[in-house]
């Protein structure tokens, strides 16, 4: 990817905000931008998913390869228009990533998950924009999706081991998203529902309410 640096973001640009981290890596300082990922990786990846379950669960190289295009995508467009910053960062990379998402699955011959009912593209601007009735409710995924991100924050590496399989967990695949982790499918209900619960707990306090299932009561469980 032009401009990525390599080495994790310095410690000292993460109380920057997103202006100023764009502003920097247009200077020519490519933390910046690792920063910018650090920060909505999980968003651009999100999008993709949502846009294509079913292609993100069997290839999940598929799923990086969408991922950075659209990363790459967003880096040439603020350095190839420098004084047209985009005011919301989150709101930009979920039009670039369905954006590129859409393409990716149209070379393949596919459609979105859901197909495209609730997407309209603009071929001349490239631009995508939700139905409208679906405004509201993306902004409401994007905030709780930034509270998420807060409430992931520090989680252990075998907790980051299962949220990595979300995709078989999601369709009840307990056999094989244990197998994937070396562990027996009680083992993985257990500690999946361990996890919800941890998450329900610190999204509360991100959010003041409690936004994700209690892990007895939750689809997931």
């Amino acid at each position: 990817m032009e401009h990525v640096g390599v080495g994790g973001s310095s410690s000292n640009f993460d109380a920057l905000s997103d202006d100023e981290l764009m502003l920097k890596y247009i200077g020519g300082n490519e933390i910046a931008l690792r920063t910018l990922m650090d920060r909505y990786d999980r968003l651009v990846r999100y999008t993709v998913f949502q846009r294509a379950r079913a292609i993100c669960v069997r290839d999940r190289d598929w799923l990086e390869a969408v991922a950075s295009d659209a990363w790459m995508s967003f880096s040439r467009t603020l350095i190839s228009n420098p004084f047209q910053r985009p005011k919301s960062v989150s709101s930009v990379l979920f039009t670039v990533a369905t954006r590129r998402t859409i393409s990716a699955l149209r070379e393949r011959g596919t459609v979105p998950t859901g197909g495209t009912s609730s997407i309209h593209f603009d071929e001349l601007s490239g631009a995508v924009h939700s139905a409208p009735d679906d405004p509201s409710d993306t902004i409401s995924r994007l905030e709780l999706l930034e509270s998420l991100r807060a409430a992931l924050k520090g989680v252990e590496p075998d907790e980051t081991r299962m949220l990595g399989l979300l995709g078989l967990i999601m369709e009840r695949k307990w056999g094989e998203a244990g197998a994937e982790l070396g562990w027996p499918e009680s083992t993985l209900r257990s500690r999946w529902s361990a996890l919800l619960e941890k998450i329900r707990r610190r999204l509360r306090k991100e959010t003041g309410d409690s936004v994700a299932p209690r892990a007895e009561t939750s689809d997931l469980s």
